[in-house]
């Protein structure tokens, strides 16, 4: 009896640290740029696109901006901030934060869920997205992603 209920234990602990370390791999930010040839994406023309950038610092050679994107109607829970030098689209290191806030104001019905981003931009890419803009590339790292262009990277 003695030996069920330590092994109990024990099997509770290990799971309770396997779940912890899904958590933690989840909602941490890569801090890699990835690129991928423009020529993968397929130019998103939705006229529903909302971004907003709410915050910005920069820690030397670093900037992180705060904010949310959505295609309305489009649940997107996986997608990355991006720039693009026209050959190219750098996906940017981005981690999606759960915005409750944003599928409250917007109330079509839709849960946003995880809408809301925090991205890292180094500075020769922060040059990049102030000289083309900004775009989200949709999806995980695969063939058939939307890339939607969100305009003019306005930082004050």
């Amino acid at each position: 009896m003695k030996r069920i209920n330590i092994c109990s234990i024990l099997f509770i602990a290990l799971l309770a640290v396997g779940i912890s370390a899904l958590f933690v791999k989840d909602n941490r930010m890569r801090t890699k740029t990835t690129a991928k040839e423009a020529s993968e994406f397929q130019q998103s023309d939705s006229e529903n696109v909302c971004f907003k950038i709410e915050s910005r610092s920069d820690e030397g050679d670093v900037t992180y901006l705060t904010g949310w994107f959505v295609d309305k109607g489009k649940v997107l829970n996986d997608f990355h901030v991006a720039c693009s030098d026209g050959e190219y689209v750098y996906e940017l290191p981005t981690r999606l934060e759960n915005r409750d806030d944003v599928t409250k104001t917007l109330a079509d019905g839709v849960d946003y869920l995880y809408c809301g981003f925090r991205v890292m931009i180094e500075k020769k890419y922060l040059d990049m997205a102030e000289a083309n803009g900004l775009f989200v590339a949709s999806g995980p790292l695969k063939e058939n992603q939307n890339l939607y262009n969100v305009g003019d990277l306005v930082l004050s």
